[in-house]
């Protein structure tokens, strides 16, 4: 959801499904106590060229523009018209052309389990919240899940060539944190 008189996007941010890494973040399991104090987003996790903030996840208030629900977590950023590139990737996003949104998490209490390609993935049931980012591919699906199931951008009913190329990204709907029985034994290795 944007809002564009006050600068600022809705998205959920986090979910227990498991991510292109073959991990899996619980959202109740999230401690937000040091992101209160610098509620940042990044683009791209400050990787790239693009390393100071983009936006807060702060409401005009001052309180803390994130809700941790049972089954995500879901954020706001407020942008500023302040930094060039903050005001290029929020309309990028108004626009509908960037969706994906991606958690920065400090394993607090973990264990590794077994991913749907078999690979070893690692279930962070606590976790502390760093940063979270807006970019131009996510590690989790559902962001663009919920895209395709709403079936347009801004309003406009997502073309066929695009829709397929989104639902290419998407893993099987097999592994979530209700499904115990893909799971390891939890005396699994932590991170």
């Amino acid at each position: 959801m944007v809002d564009e008189r006050l600068m600022s996007a809705r998205a959920i941010i986090n979910t227990p499904r498991e991510d292109r890494e073959g991990d899996i973040i619980v959202p109740q399991g999230v401690q937000l106590e040091n992101f209160r104090k610098n509620p940042v987003v990044l683009w791209e996790h400050g990787l790239g060229e693009i390393t100071r903030p983009i936006a807060k996840c702060q409401h005009p208030d001052g309180g803390l523009a994130l809700e941790v629900e049972e089954e995500h977590i879901s954020a706001t950023s407020y942008f500023t018209e302040k930094c060039l590139e903050s005001v290029q990737i929020f309309h990028l996003i108004a626009e509908g052309l960037v969706r994906a949104t991606s958690v920065r998490a400090v394993p607090l209490k973990s264990f590794t389990r077994k991913t749907s390609n078999d690979g070893i993935g690692i279930v962070l049931e606590e976790w502390e919240l760093i940063e979270w980012s807006w970019g131009a591919l996510g590690v989790n699906p559902d962001a663009i899940a919920r895209t395709i199931d709403r079936g347009t951008i801004e309003g406009r009913k997502i073309t066929e060539p695009l829709l397929k190329s989104l639902k290419a990204v998407l893993p099987p709907k097999n592994h979530t944190l209700n499904d115990e029985s893909s799971y390891p034994d939890r005396s699994g290795i932590a991170v």
